[in-house]
């Protein structure tokens, strides 16, 4: 798994994720495994090297929609798949 973070130098910043195919197995199974409950997991990394991104935490709120951020809508990503 690879973590990137941008600097927009406005403020503002972008987390781009790459993963494996296995990877995105294990990270569908989290997401399953959290839904509905006040689980967590996250992403860590190994703390060596370039510094970048150390940690990510992923939960679910148990609400429809929460937040500040949205899930773009992709050919990818269909909505109600």
């Amino acid at each position: 798994m690879k973590a990137e973070l941008s600097d927009f130098r406005t403020g503002w910043y972008g987390l781009s994720l790459e993963l494996s195919a296995l990877e995105i197995d294990e990270f569908i199974r989290a997401l399953k495994s959290i839904k509905g409950s006040s689980g967590h997991f996250h992403f860590r990394s190994s703390f060596e090297g370039e510094p970048g991104v150390g940690d990510i935490e992923v939960s679910c709120s148990g609400q429809a929609q929460s937040g500040n951020l949205v899930l773009e809508q992709s050919r990818i990503v269909e909505p109600n798949e």
